[in-house]
């Protein structure tokens, strides 16, 4: 829903040839970095504990990556 916000403002800003909707995407992406970075990780760090930091460990932020696989032996 995060980078929702932050696509669609770019959509809009491509779409209307504003300027000022490309400066509020950007405060709109670094505020909201910002919050999962200092506010929502740290708490979901505290109540999950190993399993997020696994997670976290296999999962990136924002982009999309290849799906983690584990090795079989």
């Amino acid at each position: 829903m995060y980078a929702g916000v932050v696509v669609a403002s770019l959509g809009w800003a491509v779409w209307y040839g504003s300027l000022g909707l490309v400066v509020y995407a950007g405060i709109a992406g670094s505020a909201t970095h910002a919050f999962v970075t200092f506010v929502e990780e740290p708490g979901l760090r505290r109540r999950f504990g190993d399993d997020y930091a696994r997670y976290c460990r296999h999962v990136r932020r924002w982009l999309p990556g290849r799906p983690y696989t584990q090795a079989t032996n």
